[in-house]
């Protein structure tokens, strides 16, 4: 799973256009999730009526993964881009910081890091 973050964040440093059509996609999943529950809320309810034990853990894990997928892609499209932007960011890296869950996305962060430095 590294290997393949680490994949993706670098061509989307190198690519600003695959960076913004990732973005494009994880918004318009979210959208049209939002959409979907939206306009058929009363079909996604009778569902839920039909097994009350076994549909709301489904419906529930769909949305948490929905929502996962939709946070992994942000994370990994918002990278700095330019050297001088990386640069900016080593002179200050203690001042930087994450809005939600910080050790859980720590990882993301350490991406193509020398290993020696990772964690500093």
């Amino acid at each position: 799973m590294k290997n393949f973050c680490l994949g993706v964040r670098n061509l989307c440093q190198r690519h600003h256009t695959l960076s913004n059509l990732l973005m494009l996609v994880g918004t318009g999943l979210f959208a049209a999730t939002l959409f979907y529950f939206l306009t058929h809320t009363g079909e996604i309810l009778a569902w839920v009526k039909q097994n009350p034990l076994i549909n709301p853990i489904l419906l529930g894990a769909l949305v948490l993964a929905e929502v996962f997928i939709v946070f992994i892609i942000t994370r990994l499209v918002f990278t700095d881009c330019r050297a001088e932007a990386k640069a900016h960011s080593a002179n200050y890296e203690g001042r930087r910081s994450h809005a939600i869950f910080p050790e859980a996305t720590s990882w993301v962060d350490d991406l193509g890091v020398n290993p020696k430095r990772r964690g500093k």
